[in-house]
Protein backbone atom coordinates (compact mmCIF):
# COMPACT_ATOMS: atom_id res chain seq x y z
CA UNK A 1 0.00 0.00 0.00
CA UNK A 2 1.01 3.39 -0.97
CA UNK A 3 1.21 6.57 1.43
CA UNK A 4 -0.46 9.81 0.66
CA UNK A 5 1.95 12.59 -0.10
CA UNK A 6 0.70 14.03 2.88
CA UNK A 7 1.65 10.97 5.35
CA UNK A 8 5.36 10.51 3.75
CA UNK A 9 5.64 14.00 4.70
CA UNK A 10 4.49 14.02 8.13
CA UNK A 11 6.24 10.65 8.59
CA UNK A 12 9.68 12.28 7.16
CA UNK A 13 9.39 15.69 9.23
CA UNK A 14 7.99 13.43 12.32
CA UNK A 15 11.40 11.01 12.09
CA UNK A 16 14.03 13.99 11.64
CA UNK A 17 12.30 15.46 14.53
CA UNK A 18 12.37 12.09 16.55
CA UNK A 19 16.02 12.01 15.75
CA UNK A 20 17.11 14.78 16.07
CA UNK A 21 15.34 15.22 19.70
CA UNK A 22 17.06 11.68 20.48
CA UNK A 23 20.64 12.74 19.35
CA UNK A 24 20.46 16.17 21.43
CA UNK A 25 18.94 14.40 24.58
CA UNK A 26 21.82 11.87 24.33
CA UNK A 27 24.23 14.53 24.39
CA UNK A 28 22.60 16.57 27.01
CA UNK A 29 22.65 13.37 29.20
CA UNK A 30 26.21 12.70 28.96
CA UNK A 31 27.56 16.27 29.14
CA UNK A 32 25.21 16.48 32.00
CA UNK A 33 26.57 13.53 33.34
CA UNK A 34 30.22 14.53 32.91
CA UNK A 35 29.91 17.54 34.94
CA UNK A 36 28.09 16.28 37.82
CA UNK A 37 30.90 13.48 38.31
CA UNK A 38 33.60 16.08 37.57
CA UNK A 39 32.37 18.37 40.12
CA UNK A 40 31.69 15.51 42.79
CA UNK A 41 35.72 14.54 41.50
CA UNK A 42 36.59 17.83 42.75
CA UNK A 43 34.53 17.74 46.19
CA UNK A 44 36.10 14.35 46.45
CA UNK A 45 39.84 15.65 45.81
CA UNK A 46 39.47 18.63 48.38
CA UNK A 47 38.77 15.82 51.33
CA UNK A 48 41.49 13.78 50.43
CA UNK A 49 43.53 16.60 50.12
CA UNK A 50 42.73 17.75 53.74
CA UNK A 51 43.17 14.27 55.10
CA UNK A 52 46.24 13.83 53.67
CA UNK A 53 48.04 17.15 55.37
CA UNK A 54 45.94 16.27 59.12
CA UNK A 55 49.40 15.60 61.40
CA UNK A 56 47.55 12.48 62.90
CA UNK A 57 47.45 10.78 59.48
CA UNK A 58 51.05 11.55 58.30
CA UNK A 59 52.38 10.88 62.38
CA UNK A 60 50.68 7.48 62.36
CA UNK A 61 50.45 5.92 58.67
CA UNK A 62 53.07 3.32 57.75
CA UNK A 63 53.67 2.50 61.35
CA UNK A 64 52.68 -0.58 63.32
CA UNK A 65 49.03 0.37 64.98
CA UNK A 66 48.82 3.24 62.86
CA UNK A 67 45.31 2.36 62.23
CA UNK A 68 43.96 2.68 65.55
CA UNK A 69 44.57 5.99 65.12
CA UNK A 70 43.96 6.89 62.03
CA UNK A 71 40.59 4.85 61.24
CA UNK A 72 38.67 6.87 63.27
CA UNK A 73 40.06 10.31 62.21
CA UNK A 74 38.82 8.96 58.55
CA UNK A 75 35.62 7.36 59.68
CA UNK A 76 33.96 10.39 60.91
CA UNK A 77 35.31 12.70 58.00
CA UNK A 78 33.56 10.50 55.63
CA UNK A 79 30.56 10.27 57.99
CA UNK A 80 30.65 14.15 57.86
CA UNK A 81 31.62 14.46 54.23
CA UNK A 82 28.71 12.16 53.08
CA UNK A 83 31.53 9.83 50.92
CA UNK A 84 31.03 6.41 50.80
CA UNK A 85 34.43 5.52 50.68
CA UNK A 86 37.62 6.76 52.36
CA UNK A 87 40.49 5.03 52.58
CA UNK A 88 44.18 6.06 53.81
CA UNK A 89 47.27 3.21 52.44
CA UNK A 90 50.91 3.74 52.83
CA UNK A 91 53.46 3.38 50.51
CA UNK A 92 52.76 -0.22 50.03
CA UNK A 93 48.99 -0.15 49.42
CA UNK A 94 48.05 -1.29 52.57
CA UNK A 95 44.87 0.11 54.56
CA UNK A 96 44.95 1.73 57.48
CA UNK A 97 41.59 3.12 57.37
CA UNK A 98 38.70 1.89 55.44
CA UNK A 99 34.30 1.78 55.41
CA UNK A 100 34.67 -1.76 55.96
CA UNK A 101 37.00 -2.16 58.88
CA UNK A 102 37.43 -6.08 58.59
CA UNK A 103 39.30 -5.01 55.13
CA UNK A 104 41.99 -2.46 57.26
CA UNK A 105 45.64 -4.36 56.88
CA UNK A 106 44.67 -5.78 53.51
CA UNK A 107 45.84 -4.50 49.93
CA UNK A 108 44.38 -1.77 48.23
CA UNK A 109 41.99 -2.98 45.59
CA UNK A 110 41.91 -1.09 41.90
CA UNK A 111 45.21 -0.59 40.93
CA UNK A 112 45.05 2.88 40.36
CA UNK A 113 46.42 4.22 43.45
CA UNK A 114 50.16 3.86 41.85
CA UNK A 115 50.50 7.95 40.53
CA UNK A 116 49.28 9.03 44.08
CA UNK A 117 52.02 7.16 45.57
CA UNK A 118 54.82 9.04 42.94
CA UNK A 119 52.90 12.07 43.92
CA UNK A 120 50.17 12.74 41.63
CA UNK A 121 46.69 14.12 42.79
CA UNK A 122 43.79 12.66 40.55
CA UNK A 123 40.99 11.71 39.93
CA UNK A 124 40.20 7.91 38.78
CA UNK A 125 37.49 5.23 38.19
CA UNK A 126 37.89 1.87 39.33
CA UNK A 127 36.44 -1.39 40.37
CA UNK A 128 37.31 -1.57 43.99
CA UNK A 129 35.76 -4.23 46.78
CA UNK A 130 32.93 -2.16 47.39
CA UNK A 131 31.79 -2.10 43.55
CA UNK A 132 32.92 0.07 40.84
CA UNK A 133 34.03 3.60 42.66
CA UNK A 134 35.13 6.97 40.98
CA UNK A 135 37.86 8.26 43.36
CA UNK A 136 40.28 10.86 44.15
CA UNK A 137 43.67 10.37 45.57
CA UNK A 138 45.73 12.54 47.41
CA UNK A 139 49.94 11.64 48.35
CA UNK A 140 50.77 12.02 52.09
CA UNK A 141 53.99 13.48 52.48
CA UNK A 142 55.84 13.86 55.71
CA UNK A 143 57.56 17.09 56.83
CA UNK A 144 60.51 16.48 54.94
CA UNK A 145 58.20 16.24 51.72
CA UNK A 146 58.95 12.36 51.04
CA UNK A 147 55.86 10.21 50.52
CA UNK A 148 54.44 7.93 52.90
CA UNK A 149 51.10 6.97 51.52
CA UNK A 150 47.84 8.52 50.20
CA UNK A 151 44.24 9.34 50.71
CA UNK A 152 41.58 7.88 48.54
CA UNK A 153 37.71 9.36 48.83
CA UNK A 154 35.15 8.65 46.69
CA UNK A 155 31.30 7.50 45.67
CA UNK A 156 30.41 4.27 44.02
CA UNK A 157 29.21 5.21 40.63
CA UNK A 158 25.72 4.11 41.02
CA UNK A 159 25.68 7.29 43.84
CA UNK A 160 27.25 9.26 42.11
CA UNK A 161 24.36 9.01 38.94
CA UNK A 162 21.68 8.39 41.17
CA UNK A 163 21.11 12.52 40.98
CA UNK A 164 20.53 12.45 37.23
CA UNK A 165 17.41 10.57 37.53
CA UNK A 166 16.31 13.55 38.79
CA UNK A 167 17.44 15.80 36.50
CA UNK A 168 16.54 14.02 33.44
CA UNK A 169 12.59 15.06 34.47
CA UNK A 170 14.03 18.43 33.82
CA UNK A 171 15.72 17.64 31.19
CA UNK A 172 13.43 15.57 29.43
CA UNK A 173 10.04 18.25 29.63
CA UNK A 174 11.80 20.38 27.13
CA UNK A 175 12.40 18.00 24.63
CA UNK A 176 9.05 16.48 25.22
CA UNK A 177 7.33 20.30 24.12
CA UNK A 178 10.05 20.26 21.16
CA UNK A 179 8.56 17.27 20.17
CA UNK A 180 4.75 18.28 20.82
CA UNK A 181 5.83 21.71 18.59
CA UNK A 182 7.59 19.43 15.85
CA UNK A 183 4.82 17.26 15.86
CA UNK A 184 2.13 20.14 14.92
CA UNK A 185 4.24 21.64 12.16
CA UNK A 186 4.65 18.48 10.71
CA UNK A 187 0.82 18.25 10.39
CA UNK A 188 0.28 21.52 9.27
CA UNK A 189 3.19 21.42 6.69
CA UNK A 190 1.93 18.32 5.66
CA UNK A 191 -1.50 19.96 5.17
CA UNK A 192 -0.20 23.17 3.37
CA UNK A 193 1.54 20.73 0.93
CA UNK A 194 -1.67 19.39 0.12
CA UNK A 195 -3.24 22.38 -0.36
CA UNK A 196 -0.68 23.70 -2.22
CA UNK A 197 -1.08 20.88 -4.61
CA UNK A 198 -5.01 21.00 -4.53
CA UNK A 199 -5.15 18.00 -2.96
CA UNK A 200 -3.62 16.10 -5.81
CA UNK A 201 -0.63 13.05 -5.26
CA UNK A 202 2.29 13.35 -7.09
CA UNK A 203 1.07 10.40 -9.85
CA UNK A 204 -1.98 12.64 -10.15
CA UNK A 205 -0.32 15.46 -11.20
CA UNK A 206 2.49 13.68 -13.37
CA UNK A 207 -0.55 11.87 -15.15
CA UNK A 208 -2.63 15.67 -15.79
CA UNK A 209 0.81 17.33 -16.64
CA UNK A 210 0.78 14.03 -19.32
CA UNK A 211 -1.96 14.28 -20.70
CA UNK A 212 -2.25 18.27 -20.80
CA UNK A 213 1.15 17.75 -22.98
CA UNK A 214 -0.17 15.08 -25.47
CA UNK A 215 -3.09 17.37 -26.16
CA UNK A 216 -1.07 19.85 -26.94
CA UNK A 217 1.04 17.78 -29.21
CA UNK A 218 -2.14 16.71 -31.18
CA UNK A 219 -3.63 19.70 -31.95
CA UNK A 220 -2.97 20.85 -35.88
CA UNK A 221 -3.20 24.20 -34.82
CA UNK A 222 0.06 26.39 -33.31
CA UNK A 223 -0.56 27.38 -29.57
CA UNK A 224 0.92 29.90 -27.35
CA UNK A 225 0.25 30.43 -23.91
CA UNK A 226 1.45 33.67 -22.16
CA UNK A 227 1.19 34.86 -18.54
CA UNK A 228 -0.48 38.03 -17.12
CA UNK A 229 3.05 40.07 -18.09
CA UNK A 230 3.02 38.97 -21.49
CA UNK A 231 5.81 36.46 -21.23
CA UNK A 232 5.29 33.17 -22.99
CA UNK A 233 4.90 30.19 -20.64
CA UNK A 234 4.29 27.27 -23.28
CA UNK A 235 4.59 26.38 -26.68
CA UNK A 236 3.13 23.06 -28.55
CA UNK A 237 6.01 21.75 -31.43
CA UNK A 238 3.48 23.46 -34.28
CA UNK A 239 4.04 26.75 -32.76
CA UNK A 240 7.81 26.36 -32.78
CA UNK A 241 7.54 25.45 -36.06
CA UNK A 242 5.66 28.34 -37.60
CA UNK A 243 7.36 30.47 -35.15
CA UNK A 244 11.00 28.67 -35.83
CA UNK A 245 11.99 29.37 -32.45
CA UNK A 246 13.31 27.10 -29.56
CA UNK A 247 12.94 26.04 -26.10
CA UNK A 248 14.69 29.26 -25.21
CA UNK A 249 11.43 31.37 -26.47
CA UNK A 250 9.90 30.24 -23.20
CA UNK A 251 10.12 33.60 -21.01
CA UNK A 252 10.63 35.94 -23.53
CA UNK A 253 7.76 38.47 -23.64
CA UNK A 254 5.34 37.35 -26.59
CA UNK A 255 5.72 40.44 -28.81
CA UNK A 256 9.39 39.71 -29.31
CA UNK A 257 8.79 36.44 -30.83
CA UNK A 258 5.09 36.57 -32.28
CA UNK A 259 5.36 39.88 -34.23
CA UNK A 260 1.85 40.07 -35.40
CA UNK A 261 0.22 39.08 -32.23
CA UNK A 262 -2.98 40.81 -30.96
CA UNK A 263 -2.18 40.63 -27.47
CA UNK A 264 -1.52 43.72 -25.70
CA UNK A 265 1.59 44.46 -24.08
CA UNK A 266 2.13 44.51 -20.34
CA UNK A 267 2.58 48.39 -20.92
CA UNK A 268 -0.06 49.31 -22.83
CA UNK A 269 -2.84 46.87 -20.93
CA UNK A 270 -1.61 48.71 -16.91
Amino acid sequence: MTLSLRWQVLILVLGVTIVSLAIAGLFMHQALSNTLRHHIGLQALGVAQAVAEMPLVKAWVGQPGGEVYIQPLAESIRLRTGFSILVVIDTNSIRYAHPVPERIGQRFVGGDEGRALQGEEYISQAMGTLGLQQRAFAPIRDDAGIIIGAVVVGDLMPQIDAPLGRMRTAMYTPLALGLAVGSLGAVLLSAHIKKTLFGMEPNEIAAALQSRETILQSVREGIVAVDKDGHITLLNDVARRYLEVGDDAIGKPVDTVVKTTRLPSPASSS
